[in-house]
C-alpha cells in the first residue's frame, strides 16, 4: 500500500491484561525498532514480522469492545486495553466519551510502565494504552499527528521539540526518571566482577574486544552516554572502527543477545530483567563518567483526555510508582 492508506482489522476478544508490547511497527516512512526485552529477535530488517505480547479490550468509539489492529503494508500495529470497570469518564468537544489514555514512550521504559499502568488502572478504573519507540522516532509521529496523550521521552531533547513546536502543554512537563547506564556482555568471564574503572580501560583497550555495541548517540540519549563513557575511560580511540550501532537502546540490547557485539552498553534495567540478570557479565557504569540521563515527560496538548492524563502524571510521581521506577535500573527522588 507504500503508506498511503491503512487497513484495519477489528476482533472481539475477552477481557485481559491491560497492555499490550509493540516489538516494532511501522507509521507513515518511518519504523520503529523496538525488540521487546523478553522476546527479543533482529530488529533492524524492514520485514520483521510483528509480535505483540499481550492482548485485552478496547472500547472504541462505538462502543465496541475489540481488538484493533492497524496495518501498513504488511506491517501491523496492535492496541490494547484493559476491560475492568471504568469510572469518571472524560467527554472531549466533540462530545465522545473517553475512558482511557494513550502514552507513548521511549522503549528503555517499558517495564516499569507497564506495571505502573496496570496499578492506576487497578486504582482508577481508566484503561492505558502503551506504545514504545526510540524517543526521537516518537517524537516526529507526534509532530505529524500520532494520537497521544503523554509522551514519556528517554531525554530532555525530544520534549523540548515537542514543546518549541506548540504541541505540548509546557507546564506539565516533568522529568519521570533518571536513567543508568550498564556495561554487559553474553561472555560470563569476560567483565571482571568488582571491576574498577581501570579494568574496564584496560579491558576495553586490549585485543580481547574487536566489538562494541552502543546506540546510536545522534539518536538515543543512553549511546551518547556511552560515547561520554567510552571517552571518559581514554579508550575511545582503541574502540575507533570497533562500534557498531543500534537505532534505539532496545535494539542494541538485541543486537548483543544475538551475537551482533561482543560486549556493549546497555541500560540497567534491561540487564536486571530475567533470564539476562542470570547469565554473561556486567559492569554498572558510574553516574560520574556521564551526563545525567534525565528522561522527562510532557502531556500534549492536543490530548482528548486531559484530566486522565494529568492523573496519569501525578501518578508517576507518586512513592509507589518511584518504588517500582527504582526497582528496574533507574534512579529517582522520592518527594
Amino acid at each position: 500500500m507504500h503508506n498511503k492508506h491503512a487497513q484495519v482489522a477489528i476482533a472481539i476478544c475477552p477481557s485481559a491484561p491491560y497492555f499490550n508490547i509493540i516489538n516494532e511497527f511501522l507509521v507513515s516512512d518511518m519504523t520503529f525498532h523496538t525488540p521487546s526485552l523478553l522476546e527479543c529477535h533482529k530488529g533492524n530488517h524492514p520485514t520483521t514480522p510483528l509480535s505483540t505480547s499481550m492482548c485485552g479490550d478496547r472500547d472504541d468509539q462505538k462502543s465496541t469492545k475489540s481488538q484493533i489492529a492497524f496495518m501498513w503494508s504488511g506491517f501491523f500495529l496492535s492496541s490494547f486495553a484493559v476491560g475492568f470497570a471504568l469510572v469518571a469518564p472524560v467527554q472531549t468537544q466533540a462530545g465522545e466519551i473517553t475512558r482511557e489514555i494513550t502514552i507513548a514512550t521511549a522503549s528503555n521504559f517499558i517495564i516499569p510502565l507497564k506495571q505502573i499502568a496496570k496499578d492506576f488502572t487497578e486504582q482508577t478504573g481508566h484503561k492505558v494504552i502503551i506504545l514504545q519507540g526510540s524517543s526521537g522516532a516518537l517524537a516526529t509521529q507526534i509532530l505529524h499527528g500520532l494520537p497521544v496523550d503523554i509522551f514519556l521521552s528517554a531525554d530532555q531533547a525530544r520534549i523540548d521539540k515537542i514543546i518549541k513546536a506548540k504541541a505540548a502543554l509546557p507546564k506539565t512537563r516533568f522529568t519521570y526518571a533518571i536513567g543508568l547506564l550498564t556495561l554487559w556482555s553474553t561472555d560470563k568471564g569476560l567483565i571482571p566482577k568488582q571491576a574498577a574503572i581501570s579494568d574496564i580501560a584496560k579491558l576495553l583497550a586490549s585485543s580481547r574486544i574487536n566489538q562494541i555495541a552502543t546506540a546510536n548517540p545522534r539518536l538515543a540519549p543512553y549511546g551518547l552516554a556511552a560515547q561520554q563513557t567510552i571517552k571518559a575511560l581514554g579508550v575511545d580511540k582503541a574502540l575507533s572502527g570497533k562500534t557498531i550501532f543500534g537505532q534505539n537502546i532496545a535494539q542494541t540490547f538485541t543486537m548483543i543477545t544475538k551475537g551482533g557485539g561482543q560486549i556493549g552498553f546497555i541500560a540497567r534495567t534491561q540487564a536486571l530483567q530475567p533470564p539476562y540478570n542470570q547469565m554473561g557479565s556486567q559492569w554498572p557504569v558510574p553516574t560520574n563518567l556521564h551526563q545525567a540521563i534525565k528522561q522527562d515527560g510532557v502531556i500534549l496538548k492536543n490530548s482528548k483526555a486531559k484530566p486522565i492524563a494529568h492523573a496519569f502524571a501525578s501518578f508517576l510521581r507518586s512513592i509507589s510508582a518511584i518504588k517500582t521506577i527504582n526497582s528496574q535500573g533507574f534512579r529517582v527522588k522520592t518527594p
